[in-house]
């Protein structure tokens, strides 16, 4: 059986690599169908939490989704998405965090980001919370 981060881990492959057509790996195309909910993603992350206390699971929402997405958004190559929801899984134990955006209730993109980086782009956005 896997344990929540293989699966967090998974589920940011399945997702990432979900819709591109045979071999071709678009960054930019939303993966479909649905197979990912909000609250499939909610639950992983608090299974994460729950396994590893050095864990972290963080959900921005709203104004903040919508700024972190156009910082990420400004990036080479710049894209256009946009996420009502942008979820955060760091587990704490390796270099990158895991992150995916959500769009209308699915998972639409998932990736791997260091750490170092992840936690740059959120300072750009929503300016130094500490």
């Amino acid at each position: 059986m896997l344990n929540a981060l293989s699966r967090a881990a998974l589920i940011a492959a399945a997702v990432a690599l979900g819709a591109p057509p045979a071999g071709a790996h678009d960054l930019h195309a939303k993966a479909t169908p649905c197979e990912w909910t909000y609250e499939h993603i909610v639950d992983l992350g608090h299974e994460v939490v729950e396994e590893n206390p050095d864990a972290t699971f963080t959900d921005y929402a709203g104004a903040e989704a919508r700024k972190i997405v156009d910082a990420m958004n400004a990036v080479e190559p710049v894209s256009d998405w946009t996420a009502e929801h942008v979820f955060v899984i760091d587990p704490a134990i390796d270099e990158a965090v895991r992150v995916g955006l959500f769009d209308e209730g699915c998972a639409t993109h998932a990736f791997r980001v260091p750490r170092g980086a992840w936690q740059g782009m959120v300072r750009a956005a929503l300016g130094d919370k500490s």
